[in-house]
């Protein structure tokens, strides 16, 4: 996670992107480890709708990020360097993902009226 500060202070600092480019991993990030320490914490923290929404937003960004892999990988036949670095993007969410997974839909800490039916 400190890794991932750090890149994202070195691209605040140099790159000229747009406000999503440059805040939105860092604020989905955040979210996420919110998310892992309030389910090992056994907190409710927000609304359990919010955790699902997250969860499934974040779910269909790994995919995406996943399939475009693949995309490049197969038909333009891109170095794998790219390939790699999603790959392992991915690979250090998973874990993170399957906890946040486990907190929206299945944690006892939702009372009985936040449940989605």
């Amino acid at each position: 996670m400190f890794a991932g500060y750090a890149q994202m202070l070195r691209k605040l600092a140099s790159d000229t992107g747009g406000p999503v480019s440059q805040f939105a991993p860092p604020v989905l990030v955040t979210f996420l480890v919110l998310g892992v320490v309030a389910h090992r914490n056994r907190k409710a923290v927000f609304k359990q709708w919010f955790w699902q929404l997250f969860y499934l937003t974040l779910m269909t960004g790994t995919v995406g990020v996943l399939l475009l892999a693949v995309y490049y990988a197969v038909s333009q036949g891109m170095a794998l360097a790219w390939q790699a670095i999603a790959l392992a993007v991915v690979l250090l969410l998973l874990p993170g993902l399957d906890l946040l997974r486990q907190y929206a839909f299945t944690s006892s800490v939702w009372p009985k009226t936040d449940r989605a039916p």
